[in-house]
Protein backbone atom coordinates (compact mmCIF):
# COMPACT_ATOMS: atom_id res chain seq x y z
CA UNK A 1 0.00 0.00 0.00
CA UNK A 2 1.29 3.44 -0.93
CA UNK A 3 -0.14 6.55 0.73
CA UNK A 4 0.39 9.72 -1.31
CA UNK A 5 -0.13 13.20 0.15
CA UNK A 6 -2.01 15.12 -2.56
CA UNK A 7 -3.26 17.97 -0.36
CA UNK A 8 -2.30 20.81 -2.70
CA UNK A 9 -3.55 19.15 -5.90
CA UNK A 10 -6.85 17.97 -4.39
CA UNK A 11 -7.72 21.34 -2.86
CA UNK A 12 -8.59 23.16 -6.07
CA UNK A 13 -8.26 22.99 -9.85
CA UNK A 14 -5.35 25.46 -9.80
CA UNK A 15 -2.67 24.26 -12.18
CA UNK A 16 0.63 25.72 -10.96
CA UNK A 17 3.96 23.90 -10.77
CA UNK A 18 3.44 21.97 -7.54
CA UNK A 19 -0.12 21.02 -8.50
CA UNK A 20 0.98 19.73 -11.92
CA UNK A 21 3.84 17.78 -10.37
CA UNK A 22 1.67 16.15 -7.71
CA UNK A 23 -0.98 15.25 -10.29
CA UNK A 24 1.69 13.81 -12.58
CA UNK A 25 3.18 11.70 -9.78
CA UNK A 26 -0.31 10.51 -8.82
CA UNK A 27 -1.22 9.54 -12.40
CA UNK A 28 2.02 7.64 -12.94
CA UNK A 29 1.78 5.80 -9.62
CA UNK A 30 -1.91 5.03 -10.24
CA UNK A 31 -0.99 3.42 -13.58
CA UNK A 32 1.69 1.29 -11.95
CA UNK A 33 0.12 0.52 -8.57
CA UNK A 34 -3.63 0.54 -9.28
CA UNK A 35 -5.76 0.16 -6.13
CA UNK A 36 -2.64 -0.15 -3.95
CA UNK A 37 -2.30 3.66 -4.18
CA UNK A 38 -4.30 5.70 -1.70
CA UNK A 39 -4.34 9.49 -2.15
CA UNK A 40 -4.67 11.38 1.13
CA UNK A 41 -5.24 14.98 2.08
CA UNK A 42 -4.11 16.74 5.25
CA UNK A 43 -6.91 18.13 7.38
CA UNK A 44 -5.48 21.23 9.07
CA UNK A 45 -8.33 21.45 11.59
CA UNK A 46 -8.12 17.86 12.89
CA UNK A 47 -4.37 17.59 12.22
CA UNK A 48 -4.82 14.19 10.58
CA UNK A 49 -4.99 12.73 7.10
CA UNK A 50 -8.32 12.00 5.45
CA UNK A 51 -9.41 10.26 2.29
CA UNK A 52 -10.61 12.39 -0.60
CA UNK A 53 -14.18 13.39 -1.30
CA UNK A 54 -15.49 12.70 -4.82
CA UNK A 55 -14.99 16.39 -5.63
CA UNK A 56 -11.39 16.36 -4.40
CA UNK A 57 -10.74 13.14 -6.32
CA UNK A 58 -12.04 14.95 -9.42
CA UNK A 59 -9.61 17.85 -8.88
CA UNK A 60 -6.81 15.32 -8.70
CA UNK A 61 -7.78 13.22 -11.72
CA UNK A 62 -9.18 15.88 -14.06
CA UNK A 63 -8.99 19.38 -12.57
CA UNK A 64 -10.77 21.21 -15.41
CA UNK A 65 -13.63 18.80 -16.11
CA UNK A 66 -16.19 21.12 -14.47
CA UNK A 67 -15.25 24.08 -16.63
CA UNK A 68 -17.42 24.19 -19.73
CA UNK A 69 -16.50 27.67 -20.86
CA UNK A 70 -14.97 30.85 -19.47
CA UNK A 71 -17.17 32.98 -17.23
CA UNK A 72 -17.23 36.76 -17.31
CA UNK A 73 -17.62 37.00 -13.52
CA UNK A 74 -15.66 34.71 -11.20
CA UNK A 75 -17.77 32.77 -8.76
CA UNK A 76 -17.01 32.47 -5.07
CA UNK A 77 -16.62 29.32 -3.06
CA UNK A 78 -19.78 27.32 -3.41
CA UNK A 79 -21.45 24.85 -1.11
CA UNK A 80 -19.28 22.03 -2.46
CA UNK A 81 -16.10 23.36 -0.87
CA UNK A 82 -17.85 23.86 2.48
CA UNK A 83 -19.36 20.37 2.29
CA UNK A 84 -15.88 18.90 1.73
CA UNK A 85 -14.55 20.80 4.72
CA UNK A 86 -17.44 19.86 7.00
CA UNK A 87 -17.46 16.17 6.07
CA UNK A 88 -13.68 15.68 6.11
CA UNK A 89 -13.87 14.72 9.78
CA UNK A 90 -15.93 11.70 8.76
CA UNK A 91 -13.17 10.56 6.40
CA UNK A 92 -10.20 10.81 8.78
CA UNK A 93 -7.76 7.94 8.92
CA UNK A 94 -5.19 7.04 11.54
CA UNK A 95 -1.98 6.88 9.55
CA UNK A 96 -0.06 5.31 12.45
CA UNK A 97 -2.47 2.37 12.42
CA UNK A 98 -2.16 2.06 8.62
CA UNK A 99 1.62 2.03 8.77
CA UNK A 100 1.87 -0.14 11.86
CA UNK A 101 4.80 0.23 14.17
CA UNK A 102 7.11 1.52 11.41
CA UNK A 103 6.20 5.12 12.23
CA UNK A 104 7.88 7.09 14.96
CA UNK A 105 7.41 10.40 16.73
Amino acid sequence: MIYLDVTSAASSPVNMGVHRTVRGVYKELAKRMGPALTPLRWDFFHKKYSTLSPREQGFLADPFAAYGSPKSVPTGWGWESWRDTLTRGLRLIDIATCLGERICC
